[in-house]
């Protein structure tokens, strides 16, 4: 071996424990910056977290209306055939009518019309809750 690298190997061997301290340090920091997040991937983060929380938030909507149309629908079904019975209990056998018997057939088919009405509603809410989330509404 030359002079030269004989006093660089005696210099580095005195300076070890500096240089590996050094090294030690270097590669804490590097490892920190390396596991921390930065400002720009938090408010990546914060912006896509906020995106998955309002699709979430929309999806949860939509299946609500989609369970309260067949809560409706289950209801409404059940109030039909038990309103549909009364209007056959109600009608007369014989050819007579009173009036107070047109009066009771004539509010039932209303009821019943009604009724109607609230299960067309909550088909529809079915329909459409059906289509956003079939369509990924929630997602755009």
């Amino acid at each position: 071996m030359n002079p030269r690298m004989e006093k660089a190997i005696a210099l580095m061997k005195e300076y070890k424990e500096l240089a590996a301290t050094i090294v030690f340090f270097a590669g804490g920091v590097l490892w920190i910056f390396g596991y921390f997040a930065t400002k720009e991937e938090l408010r990546t983060f914060r912006e896509t977290a906020s995106d998955q929380n309002k699709t979430l938030h929309c999806l949860l909507q939509k299946h609500v209306q989609l369970l309260g149309g067949k809560q409706i629908l289950k209801t409404s079904s059940d109030d039909l055939a038990a309103l549909q019975e009364e209007i056959r209990r109600q009608t007369p056998s014989s050819v007579q009518f009173s009036d107070s018997d047109v009066r009771k057939i004539v509010r039932l088919e209303q009821q019943r019309d009604e009724i109607k009405s609230n299960i067309a509603f909550a088909e529809k809410e079915i329909s459409d809750a059906t289509k956003a989330i079939m369509s990924r509404m929630c997602e755009r």
